[in-house]
């Protein structure tokens, strides 16, 4: 569903454009497809949270290039309508997002997870170097060095990835510098792509120097950094080249990217699909009757609602409660926070569901 996150945030943002663009009443209808689609983006996951903050960085950005005044009075005045239905759309978003928590109050984040700023910062920084701009050369490169035989050359990988760092930041500075009309949508860009990195700063930490990544943490970051990528690059080698070579070129390093992106999503989603079948298969075979004969002898009985490394450890993903669907529970069964339950040791139930 990342994917689609996407689709809808350009369905949304060529919208608001198409709006601002406009001239009759009859465009208003594009306001109401960019809404929509907002919405869509909202409530399709939690993971699409930060589509709302993107879309109001960017509709500012875009009235300052647009009318060419930084003014936040001007911006207020003019996208009136489109902030409205945004806060409006979010604050629905928040309640359904608390309600659902609320529901599932087992659900938070992740161990391991830490809120204070240190924490966050170097986190942020690991996303956007091995989960993002390595992803350009070396994709799961850092899921290879965090094995132990490579420990020797973890500080080779690290200074490549400050060299890398610094080198994005260096050119993103320089560009903003230079290229004066192009730097509204250069300040979007590259805040959009700080907030979203932000989330699988938070929410799924690396706990290793190497810093790896699964692709569906950060595929939505990698594509606002290829995005800024393809700007900077058109623009660089529109000096350097033919007028058509020059956005021919970005948008082939762009497709190119986007592709690679996909191609290691795609087979580690096929993975996940058949490792996911298989822990289904021996939940069903192996917890579900247990559970199901002690609700018939005692009348009931409390579930952990407990997280998917403890189901298995190789799957991103679903705990015991999301196997409700595909799982053949009786009457009687109930799932209660795992935090609530101590002396669970990680991995036991995958260990003992094997046995």
């Amino acid at each position: 569903m990342y994917p689609q996150i996407v689709l809808f945030t350009l369905v949304m943002l060529w919208s608001y454009v198409q709006w601002c663009d406009g001239t009759r009443k009859a465009d208003y209808a594009y306001l109401v497809i960019s809404l929509l689609f907002l919405g869509c983006a909202l409530f399709l996951d939690i993971a699409g949270a930060w589509v709302a903050g993107a879309f109001v960085v960017f509709s500012y950005f875009h009235t300052v290039h647009r009318l060419g005044s930084w003014s936040l009075t001007l911006f207020l005045r003019t996208n009136a309508l489109p902030l409205v239905g945004t806060c409006a759309i979010f604050i629905l978003y928040l309640a359904y997002a608390l309600t659902a928590l609320s529901m599932h109050p087992g659900s938070g984040l992740p161990a391991g997870s830490s809120l204070s700023p240190f924490a966050i910062f170097t986190n942020l920084y690991h996303v956007i170097t091995a989960g993002v701009i390595a992803q350009l050369f070396a994709p799961s490169a850092g899921l290879i060095i965090s094995q132990p035989r490579f420990a020797a050359i973890l500080p080779l990988w690290m200074f490549a990835m400050a060299t890398c760092f610094v080198s994005f930041a260096a050119a993103t500075y320089v560009m903003m510098r230079t290229q004066k009309d192009l730097r509204p949508y250069l300040y979007a860009l590259t805040l959009i792509l700080l907030g979203v990195s932000i989330l699988p700063a938070i929410g799924r930490p690396s706990g290793h120097a190497a810093a790896f990544f699964p692709v569906q943490q950060v595929i939505m970051a990698y594509f606002w950094f290829a995005v800024l990528l393809a700007v900077m690059l058109e623009r660089f080698l529109h000096y350097q080249m033919p007028r058509l070579a020059a956005p021919a070129i970005a948008l082939c390093m762009l497709f190119l990217g986007w592709q690679q992106m996909f191609a290691f999503y795609n087979a580690d989603n096929v993975a996940q699909v058949r490792d996911s079948r298989q822990t289904i298969e021996r939940l069903q075979t192996k917890l579900v009757p247990t559970l199901n004969e002690l609700a018939l002898k005692t009348g009931g009985v409390a579930v952990p609602e407990l997280r998917g490394s403890y189901i298995n450890p190789y799957v991103f993903g679903n705990d015991l409660w999301q196997y409700q669907a595909s799982l053949d529970f009786g009457p009687g069964i109930s799932f209660v926070p795992d935090r609530a339950i101590s002396g669970i040791r990680q991995y036991g139930l995958h260990r003992s569901t094997q046995t």
